[in-house]
C-alpha cells in the first residue's frame, strides 16, 4: 500500500545518497588527517564510479520509458558480443568464487544490433545472476538459433525466483527480496533494450533454491 511504497521511495533515496555520504565523508576525515589520504582516495574513487553507475541506469531508465534511448547499430555476432560481456564478469565471478561456463552456437549469431547496448543488457544478466547465486555455484551462458531468433540464454544455480515475483522482475525499481543494494533497473534495462532491437526477454525459474534461466532472442539479421 502506500505505506510500502513510501518505504521503497525512501530506500531508492538512501540507494542515491550513500556514495555522496561516504565521498564526503572521506574528504572531511583526510583533510583532519593526511595520512590517510591514499585509503581515502581508494574509497573515495570506489563510491564515485558506484554513483556513476546508478546515474547511468536512472538516464538510461529515463530515455527508454520517453523513447528518447539511440541506437548505433552495425552488423555483428551476438555470441562475441555474449564472449565480451563475460570477460567483464569474469574477475567478479571468480571473486565470488563461481564458476563460468560457454556453451557457444553451432553457426554464428549474424545481428543487426548497438553493440554496447547489447552488451550493457547481456552484462546486467550476469550481474544479476552473480548476485544471487552462492560461492561454490556455476553460471552458464549458451548461444543458440531458434528458427530465424538469435538467442543467448544465461542459467545459474542460484536462489531462484518465486513464481509469484516471475511476472514482475522486468518492472522498473522491482527489487528481489534477496536483492539488497541497488535501485532494481537491471533488469528492466535489459528488457528496455532488447525490445528496443525488435528483440525479447524472459524468465523462469523452478522455484526458491533452484537457480533461474533468462533468455534474451534477437531476430537475425
Amino acid at each position: 500500500g502506500e505505506q510500502s511504497g513510501d518505504a521503497e521511495g525512501k530506500r531508492r533515496h538512501h540507494e542515491l545518497l550513500t556514495p555522496v555520504t561516504s565521498i564526503l565523508g572521506w574528504v572531511r576525515e583526510a583533510k583532519e588527517d593526511q595520512e590517510i589520504i591514499a585509503q581515502a582516495l581508494d574509497s573515495i574513487e570506489r563510491s564515485a564510479a558506484r554513483q556513476e553507475r546508478l546515474v547511468r541506469e536512472l538516464l538510461d531508465t529515463s530515455r527508454i520509458i520517453h523513447r528518447k534511448l539511440s541506437l548505433q547499430r552495425e552488423a555483428s555476432d551476438l555470441w562475441t558480443l555474449a564472449e565480451q560481456s563475460v570477460v567483464e564478469a569474469r574477475q567478479t565471478a571468480q571473486a565470488r568464487q563461481l564458476t563460468l561456463i560457454l556453451r557457444p552456437p553451432e553457426m554464428p549469431l549474424q545481428v543487426l544490433v548497438d553493440p554496447g547496448r547489447i552488451r550493457q543488457a547481456i552484462g546486467n544478466l550476469l550481474t544479476n545472476a552473480i548476485k544471487f547465486t552462492e560461492p561454490g555455484g556455476e553460471i552458464t551462458v549458451t548461444g543458440s538459433r531458434v528458427g530465424q531468433q538469435a538467442m543467448i540464454t544465461v542459467h545459474d544455480t542460484g536462489h531462484g525466483i518465486a513464481a509469484d515475483q516471475l511476472s514482475a522482475i522486468f518492472v522498473p525499481y522491482h527489487q528481489l527480496k534477496e536483492g539488497g543494494a541497488g535501485l532494481g533497473l537491471g533488469l528492466a534495462l535489459v528488457k528496455g533494450i532488447v525490445e528496443l532491437h525488435g528483440g525479447h526477454v524472459s524468465a523462469s525459474s523452478l522455484g526458491p533454491g533452484h537457480g533461474s534461466t533468462f533468455e534474451i532472442t534477437i531476430p537475425l539479421a
